[in-house]
């Protein structure tokens, strides 16, 4: 009974294991990229809120955010919890947004992707400068927009695979569950 039970909830355990991992694919390439001489630096944080967004409800969301933000935050050169915050400010920014935006549409996904990715670059933009940590605004402002994309144009594909792992994992769809609450 109790394996059982573990698999029914695949959907609260599987997409903050899933995100852990691509941080640490995103990681590891961004330091290969830095050691090959490119000054270009990508973050992914809005693919680790896109799932919790669309697929979860706001008090099963809440806890994956908190778990991946401070996993995050403990390797990032800002504060510890800076993620933290910045995270859960888009998470409430952009949950009256769900219930408009069609998760099965990747042209909606994209969108709100981009928007939430340049949120949270904008978010980090600011905290490092009060921190007094600069970085050329050109460079601030490319990593922004190409992140932005990458982050948009992955996302439809990263909520998908998630979606799909925990169909096989579980044997339950995450979109038969309603997230209007």
């Amino acid at each position: 009974m109790a394996r059982r039970k573990r698999r029914k909830n695949a959907r609260l355990w599987l997409p903050p294991l899933a995100s852990i991992l691509l941080a640490m694919i995103v990681q590891h390439s961004n330091q290969m990229l830095a050691s090959a001489g490119s000054s270009f630096w990508i973050h992914t944080d809005a693919l680790y809120l896109v799932f919790p967004l669309f697929y979860l409800r706001f008090a099963h969301g809440l806890p994956q955010t908190v778990f991946v933000a401070l996993a995050l935050g403990a390797f990032s050169p800002l504060p510890f919890g800076t993620e933290l915050v910045i995270y859960l400010a888009v998470l409430v920014v952009m949950t009256p947004w769900r219930v408009r935006i069609r998760r099965e549409n990747p042209g909606h996904v994209f969108w709100l992707a981009l928007f939430m990715e340049a949120l949270c670059c904008g978010g980090e933009w600011i905290a490092a400068g009060i921190l007094g940590v600069h970085a050329p605004l050109s460079r601030i402002l490319t990593d922004m927009v190409l992140s932005s994309l990458f982050c948009g144009m992955a996302a439809f594909w990263w909520m998908e695979l998630q979606r799909r792992a925990i169909i096989t994992v579980s044997g339950e769809d995450p979109a038969g569950y309603p997230i209007l609450y």
